[in-house]
């Protein structure tokens, strides 16, 4: 699987504000379709998406070529409401029938995963179509969260994890975790959604909206550091991302056809392996900055 296969576009901003400063409305269907038009051209052709994530979903469900699309999907499972947890997956998948394969990801790991068997088993069967090419995984934060995935009686097919520069929280839970569960992870997709690939830490205004001081002293040292590497801080994010071999997709928030174009051209540069080469120096971001849930954001 070359790089670019990899290449998840993440929609989270196309119809409402995400990942930044200043408040978005989102983009026009117009727009949309000129951008997943792109995506064809390029041969990227995976999206993820959510329910609340606007109404992005009907914005798909009205493009003549979604069935030219792979799209993973999140979703909540409430595990003391059956029916709403059941409806959800239904209505999402209602309007993405027509994708070429429609993945689902549960996005709250704290459910322990009661009944989730039972619960996919049940909801496949009432898919009009293309049951044995859907899927069912988990989004989570943390490692710990992945063991308890792992120990639990879900087997799900695909994990969705934050994962940026500087963090190594990953590599050292998944080897861990292999002299436990082997038989799992064989067969697992993993998917990477980069909290820097976001663009929420390389915003230097974000020191002005939070108030987690150790979040500020360690952007302060992020910025001197790339600074004094002289480096593009996108294409470094990107690098260390695509360097993480056990990671089978990226997802990747573009929102204009010149952000689209410009991930294509780096992630075929040459120069790619420069910035890999730069992800030897020291610098690391300490375990607790990593979970974005820790920012406090104002």
């Amino acid at each position: 699987m070359s790089n670019l296969d990899r290449i998840v576009i993440g929609t989270a901003s196309w119809r409402q504000s995400y990942g930044t400063i200043i408040p978005d409305t989102g983009l026009s269907k117009k727009n949309i379709y000129n951008i997943l038009d792109r995506l064809l051209e390029l041969g990227i052709n995976k999206l993820d998406t959510a329910d609340s994530y606007g109404d992005v979903l009907e914005v798909l469900a009205s493009y003549e070529n979604l069935d030219r699309f792979h799209i993973v999907t999140k979703f909540h499972y409430d595990q003391y409401n059956y029916l709403n947890s059941r409806d959800s997956v239904l209505k999402q998948y209602e309007h993405l029938e027509n994708s070429a394969t429609t993945s689902f990801m549960i996005h709250n790991p704290n459910c322990c995963y009661i009944n989730m068997n039972e619960f996919v088993e049940e909801v496949t069967k009432q898919f009009s179509s293309k049951p044995t090419h859907t899927k069912f995984g988990v989004s989570i934060y943390t490692p710990d969260e992945l063991d308890d995935c792992m120990s639990s009686v879900f087997d799900p097919q695909m994990i969705q994890l934050p994962f940026c520069f500087g963090d190594d929280r990953w590599s050292q839970s998944l080897g861990q975790e292999k002299t436990r569960y082997g038989h799992k992870l064989d067969n697992l997709d993993f998917y990477a959604r980069s909290i820097f690939l976001q663009g929420t830490l390389l915003e230097r205004k974000l020191t002005n909206v939070t108030d987690n001081l150790k979040l500020r002293k360690t952007l302060k040292n992020w910025w001197a550091f790339i600074d004094k590497e002289s480096i593009d801080p996108y294409q470094l994010c990107l690098a260390a991302v695509v360097k993480a071999d056990f990671l089978n997709y990226i997802i990747v928030g573009c929102k204009s056809i010149d952000e689209i174009n410009t991930l294509a051209k780096i992630i075929l540069s040459v120069e790619l392996d420069e910035y890999i080469n730069i992800l030897q120096s020291s610098f690391t971001f300490e375990r607790d900055i990593l979970d974005i849930r820790t920012w406090n954001l104002n």
